[in-house]
C-alpha cells in the first residue's frame, strides 16, 4: 500500500491480513525485534492508513476477523481514511479465521475478481487447444517399451 502511495504506476493493490496503522499494531504486539532499524524512527509516516488519501490505485484488503496478529479493526480503519479521502477500497472480511488462514478460495476468488475488473483479464491465460489436435494414445502407446 505504501508504493501504491507513492508511485501512481500502480494500478491494483491487494492486502492480505497487512498491517496499515503502525503505531497501533506496536502498542498492541510490539516487533521492534524483527522491524529493520530504518523503520523504527517514525512508525506513523510508514503506517498507510497515515498516507490514505495518496493512494490512487483501488484497494482490496482481505482480513480475517479472528485475527489476533493484524487486527480486523486495521482494515476497518484502512477502509474508513481511505473512503474519507475519496479512494477506491473493498474490505473483504473472511468469517471465523485467523491471520494466516484468511487465505481461503473464497479470498482467492475475491482477489481474482478484483484483479479482473481492475486491470482486466490477463493476456498470458491461453485456451490449450491445439489446431491440429494429435489422437488419443492408445493403451498400448502407454506401455513402458
Amino acid at each position: 500500500m505504501l508504493t501504491g502511495a507513492l508511485s501512481h504506476r500502480v494500478k491494483a493493490i491487494v492486502s492480505y491480513c497487512g498491517p496499515t496503522d503502525l503505531v497501533s499494531r506496536n502498542a498492541q504486539l510490539p516487533w521492534y525485534d524483527w522491524l529493520p532499524k530504518a523503520c523504527r524512527s517514525d512508525l506513523k509516516s510508514r503506517s498507510p492508513v497515515s498516507v490514505a488519501s495518496r493512494i490512487k490505485a483501488p484497494v482490496l484488503l482481505i482480513q480475517g476477523d479472528a485475527d489476533t496478529t493484524i487486527r480486523p479493526e486495521q482494515a476497518q480503519e484502512m477502509e474508513q481514511a481511505m473512503w474519507k479521502s475519496g479512494g477506491n477500497v473493498q474490505l473483504y472480511i473472511v468469517s471465523g479465521v485467523g491471520h494466516s488462514s484468511a487465505l481461503s478460495i473464497d479470498a482467492w476468488s475475491a482477489t481474482q475478481r478484483f484483479l479482473e475488473a481492475n486491470l482486466g483479464k490477463p493476456s498470458c491465460v491461453q485456451t490449450l487447444h491445439a489446431t491440429n489436435p494429435s489422437p488419443q494414445p492408445t493403451p498400448r502407446a502407454l506401455e513402458p517399451q
